[in-house]
Parts: C-alpha cells; sequence; structure tokens
C-alpha cells in the first residue's frame, strides 16, 4: 500500500515542497505578495487532497492483480487512469438517481480504459465490484 499511497499522493507531496521553497525565496524580496500565495496553500491542499484520497479508496478496493497493473503503469499513465476514475465519479455522481446517464458514464470509463491502457470491462467490473450481468 506504500507504493499505492506515494503514487496518488507523492506528485502533489513534491509540488508542496518546491512551492514552499520558492515561497520563502520570494519573501525575501516581495514578502506581501509571499504571504498571499502562501495564504493560498491550504485552499490548493482542500481541493487536491479529496481527489487523492477517493483515488487511493479505490485503488486500495482493487485486488492485488489489479493493483499491480496500477502499479506496473507508468507516472504519466497512472496520472491519466486516476483523471479518467475522477470523470467517471463525477458523471456519477452528476447523474443522481438516473441509471441510463449511469451507466453511460460506465460505458464512456470502459472504452476510455480499453483504448488508453488496454484494459478490459471484465478487469474493470473486478476492480471496480460491479456486477458482470445486469
Amino acid at each position: 500500500m506504500q507504493r499505492v499511497y506515494y503514487s496518488i499522493y507523492g506528485k502533489h507531496n513534491n509540488q508542496q515542497t518546491i512551492l514552499n521553497i520558492v515561497l520563502i525565496f520570494l519573501a525575501l524580496f516581495l514578502p506581501k505578495i509571499a504571504l498571499f500565495l502562501y495564504l493560498a496553500i491550504p485552499i490548493r491542499s482542500f481541493l487536491t487532497i479529496n481527489d487523492d484520497r477517493t483515488d487511493f479508496k479505490e485503488v486500495e478496493k482493487m485486488p492485488s492483480q489489479g493493483i499491480k497493473t496500477y502499479l506496473d503503469m507508468s507516472g504519466k499513465d497512472r496520472v491519466d487512469f486516476q483523471k479518467m476514475m475522477q470523470r467517471y465519479r463525477r458523471q456519477v455522481h452528476l447523474s443522481g438517481s438516473d441509471q441510463a446517464l449511469k451507466e453511460k458514464a460506465w460505458n464512456d470509463f470502459v472504452q476510455e480504459s480499453k483504448k488508453s491502457f488496454n484494459i478490459s470491462e471484465d478487469q474493470l467490473k473486478n476492480w471496480f465490484n460491479r456486477p458482470r450481468h445486469r
């Protein structure tokens, strides 16, 4: 799980570290601007951490083969896959109780996964605990 955690949260931790270092140097010359930007960091963190936490929970629920497939992806592919999962979750959330919209969101997710990562619908159903027969 440590590798999964780092693959999801690591990019934001690295960005946060770099941002803090840049703000420290900026504060030497433009302290008011640096303070304003420093105060924006918690807002940025709040907005990014929710998607990261949800991604982590989704990947954590996968069977071990799904986790292995996820970890074997390149860094760019993992980011792209996370974005696809986030887009799918948003579409499901926005569809409310409309089953047709939820099914369309799922089918779009499946098609994009097949095209981009060669992941079959059966694998996705197994990973996301969806019923095989409706």
